[in-house]
């Protein structure tokens, strides 16, 4: 007497081992034949539903696919859904309950699956500008493809003069550990100018992140070395002529305001005078007294510019006397 067993098989030719696939783009081909060990030939007569089965490691447990067949292959088209944590990962096919093959599985094949990182920048957010100076805060906030937060990426602000090609990294990122990442940058000695600023994250099998934005720095009307000429003197004087060098770095139309007050009185507004292009611009008032103004005055410029900035002088003084 002799039994007639279930043949042997060998699960063989791997397709898609050590490949690569993206979660939120495309798929892979995964599949394997079967090697009847006893006919010495391969054969497809295996039921996909309840005899043979795919699976892959998701980061955390198998998790079965649903393959087909063909004349040649059992295969399926992967493409992980977001079940699947990205990394290097196994895949295997086996064999179980067929009536006539004993069961089997194959060895553990590779595949390394990938998510993509998505940046968005909150701060600057493309409507704001800044002044030469400002403290200006960099935040932003990593998701991957599935819309989780990402708490460990490792991240860039980068900034662009767009007028100089200047280039600087903003390098104290603090992590918030929430998947916001925020940065402060010191615009003070920086130069003004359109800045394009670069929010760049990077994650091991993960695609890059990247949001982009622009703003401008301006800079404030710089008033220096405010004088009065004569420096003292009787009322009956023509004219006291007041001296301002007015400077705006990045060459704005200046708006230059002429002030004076008495010890009694509050400031008044005497005069002003457009500056256009100012660079080192020595910008003159005159004003006259009465008799009635005989005091100690004191005088200060202020200037505003078309990007809405604003600067003031030191305060001068002096004496208008009596006439000799």
């Amino acid at each position: 007497a002799f039994t007639v067993e279930r043949d042997d098989i060998a699960l063989q030719e791997p397709i898609g081992n050590n490949s690569e696939v993206n979660r939120s783009s495309g798929s892979v081909l995964l599949g394997v034949r079967v090697y009847d060990l006893d006919l010495g030939n391969y054969t497809t007569d295996i039921d996909t539903t309840t005899e043979f089965f795919t699976y892959v490691y998701n980061g955390s447990a198998w998790q079965e696919e649903v393959e087909q067949k063909n004349a040649t292959h059992f295969y399926l088209s992967f493409d992980p859904s977001c079940s699947y944590i990205p990394g290097l990962r196994y895949w295997k096919t086996n064999v179980s309950n067929s009536g006539w093959y004993k069961d089997t599985e194959s060895e553990n094949f590779w595949i390394k699956i990938y998510g993509d990182l998505i940046n968005t920048l909150q701060t600057p957010d493309g409507s704001m500008n800044y002044t030469k100076g400002d403290q200006i805060v960099l935040r932003g906030l990593v998701q991957d493809d599935c819309s989780i937060n990402v708490t460990d990426a490792t991240v860039i602000f980068k900034l662009t003069n767009l007028d100089t090609g200047d280039i600087f990294s903003c390098t104290s990122v603090n992590n918030e550990n929430n998947g916001w990442y925020n940065c402060t940058w010191n615009s003070s000695d920086k130069p003004v100018g359109w800045y394009k600023v670069e929010f760049v994250s990077s994650k091991s099998y993960y695609w890059n992140g990247s949001a982009t934005t622009t703003f401008y720095l301006s800079s404030a009307p710089l008033l220096s070395n405010p004088q009065v000429v004569p420096s003292s003197g009787g009322w009956g004087v023509p004219y006291y002529n007041y001296s301002v060098v007015v400077s705006d770095e990045d060459n704005d139309t200046v708006t230059v305001y002429f002030w004076l007050r008495n010890t009694t009185g509050s400031w008044q507004l005497i005069d002003t005078k457009i500056c256009e292009h100012c660079c080192n611009n020595l910008t003159w008032f005159t004003h006259s007294f009465t008799k009635y103004e005989i005091d100690t005055w004191y005088y200060k410029f202020s200037a505003s510019d078309t990007h809405g900035n604003v600067g003031e002088s030191a305060t001068g003084s002096h004496s208008v006397t009596k006439d000799t």
